[in-house]
């Protein structure tokens, strides 16, 4: 077979496989829903399909040197290297890069790209369809849970400092670089098929089902934003957000930016990358999750790093005054069903009958 015949059956059974026909209808079916939303709100104009090409491509660019970086790390470490280092290195880079792997990762990152700027009109769109209205709610559902204390008091009084907000404040800077280098990573990745469905299948309906829906029937700000939605009422949240900005006043603090991005994008009415306001159900504990259950099916090692960091996240949400801790709560139990049910509907019937004749 000719080179250019093997390209073109490459991207041909790249476009027919099932992960990227079932990632392809459900964008399409969520970008027509948004769209119809978007028309009967009269949000039409700030409907987009191309707000993360540009930050999907930039990743790209920078987790191509990491990979071949870590790749490197991994193979000098083998001590079987018959062949030789360079040689090793060159053929295990084979295995994961290669015209077949953009073939097969290219088309559904920006699919990918489509799907997430639907989900940034959407999100643009919640106080339009329904407006903020729970945060009083959620924050009392906290304190209920957490025996008569808020959980952003519980984390500060036990290990709130300058220092803490600073590196918790990093991490969740870096939390939008491991979200699209896991994106990426599983958009190339050779090794296991059904997980890499799952994998995306458990991540689209997350954004569809927790980030949408729910996020448009629980409509909510979140922390740091219920002293500008309640002006005139007690704030619970205003020592914190004063240690956010003292925090600031000493070192750089990456929330109180993108806090002002998010709030002049909400009260301007306009829409960008990362923007819309959403707290309950968190959606950065919802994919951290999703990373969380895929690592563990990977590896012991990867399992543990990607629980640091759902922990991590998790604490981070509450800590930094993104979320309530009932966001991170519920989108953990949603996420989680979600993996369970879309893990159900994969699994073939011949491994249904395999296992139901095993267990007579």
């Amino acid at each position: 077979m000719s080179n250019s015949s093997e390209v073109l059956q490459n991207i041909k059974h790249s476009l027919t496989r099932p992960v990227f026909l079932k990632v392809l209808f459900i964008t399409f079916i969520f970008g027509v829903c948004v769209y119809y939303a978007a028309y009967i709100t009269g949000n039409v104009v700030a409907f987009s399909s191309s707000l993360y090409s540009r930050p999907m491509w930039n990743s790209l660019i920078v987790f191509i040197p990491f990979f071949l970086y870590l790749r490197f790390l991994i193979v000098l470490v083998i001590k079987d290297k018959p062949e030789g280092f360079l040689q090793a290195y060159l053929s295990d880079i084979k295995k994961y890069i290669g015209v077949k792997s953009l073939i097969y990762g290219v088309p559904l990152l920006y699919i990918l790209t489509i799907f997430f700027s639907f989900f940034t009109s959407a999100k643009n769109m919640i106080p339009s369809i329904v407006p903020f209205s729970w945060d009083l709610t959620l924050t009392n559902w906290d304190r209920f849970l957490h025996g008569g204390t808020l959980p952003w008091e519980i984390l500060h009084d036990t290990i709130g400092s300058y220092t803490t907000t600073h590196l918790l404040s990093t991490f969740y800077k870096l939390w939008f670089i491991v979200k699209f280098g896991t994106i990426i990573w599983q958009a190339f990745a050779k090794e296991n098929e059904e997980l890499r469905e799952q994998f995306f299948l458990s991540t689209l309906l997350s954004w569809v089902i927790i980030g949408t829906i729910l996020a448009t029937i629980f409509s909510s700000v979140g922390p740091c934003f219920y002293g500008k939605l309640y002006p005139e009422s007690l704030d619970p949240y205003a020592e914190l957000m004063a240690h956010i900005y003292a925090a600031d006043a000493l070192g750089k603090v990456y929330e109180i930016p993108a806090m002002e991005y998010l709030w002049a994008a909400y009260t301007n009415h306009s829409g960008g990358a990362f923007s819309g306001i959403s707290a309950f159900p968190s959606m950065h504990v919802s994919l951290a999750t999703i990373f969380m259950l895929t690592g563990w099916r990977i590896s012991k090692f990867i399992g543990i790093l990607f629980t640091c960091f759902f922990l991590l996240t998790l604490m981070g949400s509450v800590y930094l005054g993104w979320h309530y801790a009932v966001d991170g709560y519920y989108s953990f139990i949603c996420t989680c069903l979600i993996w369970w049910g879309v893990g159900k509907f994969l699994v073939s019937p011949t491994e249904n009958t395999r296992d139901e004749k095993r267990s007579a």
